[in-house]
């Protein structure tokens, strides 16, 4: 073969050689990801369009230190993979939201240390496997502890079983579930804690070298699937405490019931920590050994938006043994709300216009005659949700009706007999009787100042609805709305005016009930008001009522004069009946990030939004917010704005209703 041959079979090696490279392992200019069979390697920031070569096959990710944000969205049509290998402080997200990786996996391998534990929140996996580098965290059997073993941090999200490994000695009760960690814990997740969580955990075991229970987590809802298995008996009350928010009440008192005792009403937990209480004694005392108390323990509610547990709302005084250590606060507190029939005689207040509790009795109480007793003069109407025997202020048994008027002057009483054992529930591990029972004072009406839909039930007589104008003016507005009874009704309604202690009449309405007639529409100067409604004995209808101050944040109603909102974080405007449809606003983004502009509405009809840049008449961006169709009437929709000045018109439907806005202003992360 001469040289000129050899040298041309050579180069179209070379040439198939590279050729042949190339196709397994493809990377553009500025393209930070490549894929070399099964395998995708990303080595820097790809936007979310990007789309991977035979990404149907790809079968491992490998994510390159030092990337630390990526989008979901090109990965979701790797399907098969398998292994993810990333950095322990990679975080995904979509739409400016962090966000978890969207495919289940097999194994989770951190190619770096972990930032903090909360890096385990955005994957769906069997395993784990942390850096061999990470001096906080290793991996055992695939479950993340802190480096010495001693600190359960996190299991996957797929795991069925779950066994703590021995000498492990601290459970953090968070890392068993990713719903919580999301919602609670770790603030940068996203509010899909539910497709995160441990759903297919069947069993818990946990060696009796685990001696403390963290975190703050509340009860979930999974964990009451799975069985668990403890072997410490030995715990302090905090760690009781965390056991108890964690696995719910039920769960709880199932879970450890072979070490908890039952003396008299209380359960008592290792002979010292008061962990229940099924009593309904209106004076309760604690027995003689209990140290500590579970701030459930007399079913205190453990958050504040939490309505009381029955038994709580019956007690009046807890006495607390010597032997006591704990904050007796964390168990008891003296509770001021509580109205109920643990006494044989309630005074009825005329100065509490409505009283609208369940109230609860318990086994002592059965089929006992409770007295309401007025303390002036006053018309108590009030109706229940059935089950009880009423008696008029002469003792005589009324019809069962579903509401009743009682005339009553001071110190006179009616009577209701409490039902028996058919109107017992079962709360949790005990039972309790219900009667809801709603109460009114209808000779003086609550006192509104602002937007009410309220009940009223008729008396045959007047009844007065007190108001007060404190600004320069105000404009009121009433309005029929539901007849509850579906009878005809009369009604004579007058707005009048205090003055020189004499009320006198401003206007006047009388004619039948009509859904959505307007009985009073106009504007009043500062004062004391009333509103004079008589209509016939046990009519109930609803009335919804607007009082507006006329001095409130102004509503401009031209783009010259637009109010500045920058760099607000929240404002809520309200439109009343004469403020016109439009309402203008400005707002600067000085920062180099969007902003996201969110918009709710609040009432029966639809509200456009647009937002127009400095210096152009045509709308950037518009929305619209239609209530119509919506439950609760209300709707809520984003805009995102880049740096600069902006205007926002807010546009409503009809002027001829009550409307508010809420603005709502967030920079992306």
């Amino acid at each position: 073969m001469n040289k000129k041959l050899l040298k041309l079979c050579i180069s179209i090696g070379v040439l198939c050689g590279i050729i042949f490279i190339s196709s397994g392992n493809v990377q553009a200019k500025n393209q930070n990801y490549y894929v070399n069979g099964s395998t995708l390697t990303v080595t820097g920031k790809i936007p979310k369009n990007a789309k991977f070569k035979n990404a149907g096959k790809i079968k491992k990710v490998v994510v390159k230190k030092g990337v630390k944000k990526l989008p979901i969205e090109p990965f979701k049509s790797c399907k098969k993979v398998k292994v993810l290998e990333v950095p322990g402080d990679l975080k995904f997200y979509e739409s400016y939201y962090t966000h978890y990786y969207p495919i289940t996996v097999n194994m989770v391998k951190f190619n770096s240390p972990l930032t903090s534990e909360k890096m385990v929140c955005y994957y769906k996996t069997k395993t784990y496997k942390v850096s061999s580098k990470d001096k906080k965290y290793k991996s055992f059997k695939g479950i993340i502890y802190t480096k010495n073993g001693k600190k359960f941090v996190a299991m996957p999200t797929e795991m069925k079983k779950l066994t703590i490994r021995k000498g492990c000695k601290i459970i953090d009760v968070s890392g068993m579930t990713y719903e919580c960690n999301n919602y609670a814990k770790y603030n940068d997740c996203d509010d899909e804690g539910e497709d995160t969580s441990c759903k297919k955990l069947k069993k818990i075991v946990l060696p009796s070298s685990v001696s403390k229970y963290v975190g703050n987590v509340e009860f979930n809802h999974i964990i009451q699937d799975a069985k668990v298995v403890m072997k410490n008996k030995k715990l302090k009350h905090d760690s009781i405490q965390v056991l108890f928010n964690f696995l719910g009440k039920d769960k709880f008192f199932s879970t450890l019931k072979k070490y908890i005792i039952k003396k008299g009403d209380f359960y008592i937990y290792n002979k010292s920590i008061l962990v229940g209480y099924t009593g309904c004694m209106s004076v309760v005392n604690i027995p003689e050994g209990v140290k500590y108390g579970i701030c459930q323990a007399l079913g205190k509610p453990y958050a504040t938006y939490v309505v009381y547990d029955p038994t709580y709302a019956m007690i009046k005084k807890v006495n607390f043994p010597s032997s006591y250590k704990g904050k007796k606060s964390d168990i008891w507190k003296k509770n001021k709300d509580c109205y109920d029939f643990n006494n044989e005689i309630v005074k009825c207040d005329p100065k509490l216009f409505k009283i609208e509790r369940e109230l609860y009795y318990c086994k002592h109480y059965k089929s006992k005659k409770v007295k309401f007793v007025a303390t002036n003069d006053c018309i108590m109407s009030f109706d229940t949700g059935g089950g009880i025997k009423v008696y008029d202020i002469n003792g005589n048994l009324l019809p069962d009706a579903s509401y009743y008027s009682i005339k009553l002057k001071e110190g006179e009483s009616f009577t209701v007999q409490v039902p028996g054992d058919k109107f017992f529930k079962k709360y949790d591990f005990f039972e309790i009787g219900e009667v809801e029972m709603k109460l009114y004072n209808q000779k003086n009406i609550f006192e509104f100042t602002d937007t009410y839909d309220e009940l009223i039930i008729g008396t045959g007589e007047p009844q007065y609805w007190n108001f007060s104008v404190k600004k320069q003016r105000a404009y009121v507005s009433l309005v029929f709305g539901e007849n509850i009874t579906g009878k005809k009704i009369n009604v004579n309604v007058k707005l009048q005016k205090k003055e020189n202690n004499k009320w006198s009449d401003v206007t006047h309405n009388i004619g039948n009930w009509e859904e959505n007639k307007k009985l009073i529409e106009c504007e009043l100067p500062k004062g004391e008001y009333r509103v004079y409604l008589e209509s016939p004995l046990d009519s109930q209808y609803e009335i919804n009522t607007h009082l507006y101050g006329i001095n409130r944040t102004p509503i401009c109603k031209d783009r010259g004069k637009a109010a500045d909102i920058s760099g607000n974080d929240y404002n809520e405007f309200r439109f009343s009946y004469n403020d016109g449809k439009d309402a203008w606003f400005k707002l600067k983004n000085n920062k180099k990030k969007k902003i996201i502009i969110s918009i709710n509405s609040i009432w029966d009809g639809k509200v456009k939004a647009e937002v127009f840049k400095k210096g152009n008449n045509v709308a950037e961006k518009t929305v619209t917010l239609d209530c119509t169709n919506q439950p609760d009437k209300s709707i809520s929709k984003s805009i995102t704005i880049d740096k600069g000045e902006y205007y926002l018109r807010i546009q409503r439907e009809d002027v001829l209703d009550y409307t508010k806005v809420g603005i709502e202003q967030n920079s992306i992360k």
